[in-house]
């Protein structure tokens, strides 16, 4: 195999030197895995690439997240890149870096790469015909390292013989497994009275040895007792086996212990004591609720393969969640679904013990521990035995839906015990649960919201009880972004409420996590845009200035994240600030403190996404605030031509900005042109002109001038045409030079054109008040104007010659005026123009 170059050429290497790339080039393949500088060579070619999404760190996810992006970039560019090269490069693989490097230099600029040819150079170690010496041979360290950066089409194979090898060893598992199953059958067969007592730790659950002991709760003696089963299903004790066959089935391992989590929060269950069927609690009459969930297990699973692989000593809702992760979807979800129509069975069982003190209820009598027994623990027990798993499987779901239920059913009776037997059962694991799972932080909350009255004060209560618990929240930066998504889900307000909401973001603000400084701002903008928050104003429970009241006194802090180096806190900073600033009363006191706030923020030098969003949101305030209009045409300015356009554009449609975040949802905006003030981006253009001092308007602010001018209703009143004529009496004269400038001269006519239809009289008094500058210029256009120039400013006069009446006469006096002292190009269109308004006036 011959030897692969691992050195850039001279002129590769030159080219990436005048890049001033962020990070030197030490080493190629490192230096080029994970993307970044990929993407800072592409940023200077094009500017779809924004470096502020591309992360340089060396993780494989940071690294896959970086070439999605850059991928989406080839294939919308139509850069023949292949998923292979990706995957040597994201992998480090030996000669992969030069030829992409070489690639895209020769792509980019157009220029071949130059190969230096080496002249009576030895044969190399390893290259066809050359024999490789021993010092030259791979180490076995080597060997496996390469192997360790194989590429995916290289594993491909070696990982198919694995899957046929792992099938094989799976389906060797099972056939062991049932031929255990009736073994065990076969040896439990027995008579009425029969027991049966297995001494040892070994004994208490099979060979998998996961039941132990725990405080001498539970003795070394386990004894199994016959369980008959009556004609409805049910299960029950006594000496029925042999009358009914002597046979034990699965269910009747009910009259064992139920779920109950380890003391790591592992989602195995052991088995309740004898008190599962509520004997000794003051239940009665009614059958245990872990005994009901076997049943639906049971009646789920019993006639599927999956059953077979459940351990016969076992619950079969225990063996159930311990193999809930190969279990199929739809399987898990009939099991689920049985145990949620049954959850008003539960409610009943729950309310039974309603009777009997909390404390006793969860099995906190003397000597017992926190939680240890009852029929609301071991129903919690089991549910958050589910909860553990990935949020990604169903059953995480399907058991939040399950606890909505029952809670709400508890609370409609007595939302007191409700909440006291959440609190001391479920809460706190739920909150630790809350801390470590940003993706089903909803799921999570709506569980805790649903043992909680639906009232400010229960749910006041609900966030300090949250916050109190051992700070788990706090330490893990968590507790704003939790109270981000609860916010969302409040549906009445009152004053303390809101209040404590408040004061967690503004203490969010200055934490070093970015993620819990963009919540915090994300709910101090839910606080201003809440449709809960109005109807509380509405219904009398918050005071109708508490918007303001809850939020201007904070805008201070803000200003110290102003100059934040995340993308998104400037974004949510922009978004709070626009929504103020809309509704703010004219002269605020704050009002000053605001617009220093969105210059800091919103600038021309911002990463684009920030502009975007900060234009979309700030265009609805320029009306009410004219004085930011400046600023804001200097930012749409800065913008990139095609980005700039298809926001002004006549058919410019909303807009999204991926947010990238678990805090908050994608920025979905509408355009500009749709909510700003024409008349204050134009006197805006006029300022620009005054204050820098232009000799002329270049295409950018003629594009922005036209927009303007298109957006402007078509039915002013005297004052607004007024506005429009003294923005005129400053701007005609860069209007009428700019049909000289070829580059200009598409966006002039526009403005012209959509001026005409807008103030039609401007027009007229300009061709007329204003003739010896328009025909100084159709004299200049004439003598050194493009075609393309001249066609268009032919079609724009000759629209207005069209109109008749007194624009026939006005055109006609203009084109007879700007003939040209010498004769040259006789074809051109304003020349033919001439001719046509001459031959009309010899025929009148």
């Amino acid at each position: 195999m011959a030897a692969t170059r691992e050195v850039l050429s001279r002129d590769v290497l030159k080219w990436l030197q005048s890049l001033d790339l962020t990070y030197p080039v030490k080493n190629l393949r490192r230096a080029f895995s994970n993307g970044f500088l990929v993407a800072e060579v592409l940023s200077h070619y094009s500017n779809d690439i924004q470096m502020h999404a591309f992360d340089n760190g060396t993780a494989l996810k940071r690294k896959l997240a970086n070439w999605e992006m850059l991928s989406k970039f080839f294939r919308k560019h139509n850069i023949p890149v292949s998923q292979s090269q990706i995957e040597g490069l994201v992998h480090a693989k030996r000669g992969a870096a030069v030829p992409f490097i070489e690639f895209l230099y020769t792509f980019l600029t157009r220029k071949p790469v130059k190969k230096r040819k080496r002249r009576g150079a030895p044969a190399l170690a390893g290259a066809e015909g050359a024999p490789t010496p021993d010092f030259a041979k791979p180490t076995a360290s080597k060997l496996i390292k390469e192997a360790l950066t194989m590429t995916e089409d290289e594993l491909v194979q070696d990982r198919e013989v694995r899957a046929a090898i792992n099938q094989e060893t799976i389906r060797h598992h099972l056939e062991e497994k049932r031929e255990h199953m009736r073994m065990t059958k076969t040896s439990g067969r027995g008579g009425a009275g029969e027991s049966i007592s297995r001494r040892g730790t070994s004994s208490m659950r099979g060979s998998s040895g996961r039941r132990r002991e725990s405080g001498g709760r539970r003795s070394g003696v386990v004894e199994i007792k016959e369980v008959s089963r009556s004609k409805d299903g049910r299960v029950g004790r006594g000496g029925g086996g042999a009358a009914d066959g002597g046979d034990t089935s699965r269910a009747d391992y009910d009259a064992m212990d139920g779920a109950l989590l380890d003391d790591n929060e592992m989602a195995h269950l052991e088995l309740l004591g004898d008190e599962s069927d509520g004997a000794g609690l003051g239940v009665t009459g009614g059958h245990s609720v872990v005994a009901m969930m076997n049943e639906e297990v049971e009646r789920a699973l019993k006639d599927t393969e999956v059953y077979t692989v459940f351990e016969p000593r076992d619950a079969p809702i225990s063996s159930f969640l311990e193999h809930l992760r190969t279990i199929p979807a739809n399987a898990a979800g009939a099991v689920f679904l049985g145990i949620l129509e049954r959850t008003t069975e539960f409610t009943e069982v729950f309310l039974r013990e309603s009777s009997v003190p909390v404390d006793e209820m969860l099995g906190r009598e003397s000597g017992h521990e926190r939680g240890g027994g009852g029929q609301f623990a071991a129903f919690s027990r089991v549910m958050l035995s589910a909860l553990q798993f990935s949020p990604a499987l169903s059953a995480f779901e399907h058991a939040c839906h399950v606890m909505c239920s029952v809670g709400q059913q508890l609370v409609a009776v007595s939302p007191a015990a409700a909440w006291a037997l959440f609190e001391d059962a479920v809460l706190p694991k739920l909150v630790a649960r809350l801390a470590s799972v940003q993706a089903a932080r909803g799921l999570l909350l709506k569980v805790v919201l649903s043992f909680s009255d639906n009232t400010p004060a229960a749910h006041l209560l609900v966030i300090t009880k949250m916050v109190e618990y051992r700070g788990v929240l706090s330490k893990k930066n968590a507790l704003v972004p939790c109270l981000l998504v609860l916010f969302r889900m409040e549906p009445a307000f009152d004053g303390p409420l809101l209040t404590t909401y408040v004061q967690h973001a503004d203490a969010g603000l200055t934490n070093t996590v970015p993620s819990v400084r963009i919540a915090a701002l994300a709910l101090l903008t839910h606080v201003c845009t809440s449709s809960s928050v109005q109807r509380s104003i509405a219904n009398g429970l918050l005071a109708s200035s508490a918007v303001f009241d809850y939020v201007l006194p904070y805008v201070e802090h803000m200003a110290g994240i102003a100059a934040d180096a995340n993308w998104q806190v400037q974004a949510q900073l922009l978004c709070l600030t626009g929504f103020l600033l809309e509704r703010l009363p004219s002269r605020h006191p704050s009002e000053r403190g605001i617009y220093a706030l969105v210059e800091d923020v919103l600038a021309p030098s911002s990463p684009i996404s920030v502009k975007k969003i900060g234009l979309a949101t700030l265009a609805p305030c320029l009306r009410a605030h004219p004085s930011l209009g400046l600023h804001y045409v200097l930012v749409l300015l800065s913008l990139p031509h095609p980005l700039r356009d298809s926001l002004i554009r006549a058919e410019a449609v909303p807009f999204v900005v991926a947010s990238h975040s678990l805090c908050v949802q994608d920025y979905t905006l509408p355009p500009p042109v749709h909510t700003w003030s024409p008349l204050v981006i134009a006197n805006a253009i006029v300022l620009l002109t005054q204050e820098r001092g232009l000799d002329n308007l270049e295409r950018e602010h003629m594009a922005v001038l036209r927009a303007a001018v298109r957006t402007e209703a078509r039915s002013l009143d005297s004052s607004a045409v007024s506005e429009w004529s003294r923005v005129w009496s400053v701007l005609h004269e860069y209007v009428f030079v700019g049909l000289c400038d070829d580059e200009v001269c598409g966006e002039t006519v526009g403005v012209l054109q959509e001026l005409f239809l807008l103030v039609p009289g401007l027009i007229m008094d300009s061709l007329t008040t204003h003739r010896p500058t328009l025909i100084g210029c159709l004299r200049m256009l004439i003598r050194m104007g493009s075609l393309t120039s001249q066609q268009m400013t032919a079609d724009w006069l000759a629209s207005l010659f069209n109109q008749g009446g007194s624009w026939q006469q006005v055109v006609g006096q203009l084109m007879l005026s700007s003939s040209p002292s010498e004769v040259g190009r006789q074809g051109a269109p304003l020349q033919r123009l001439q001719a046509m308004v001459q031959q009309f006036a010899q025929s009148q």
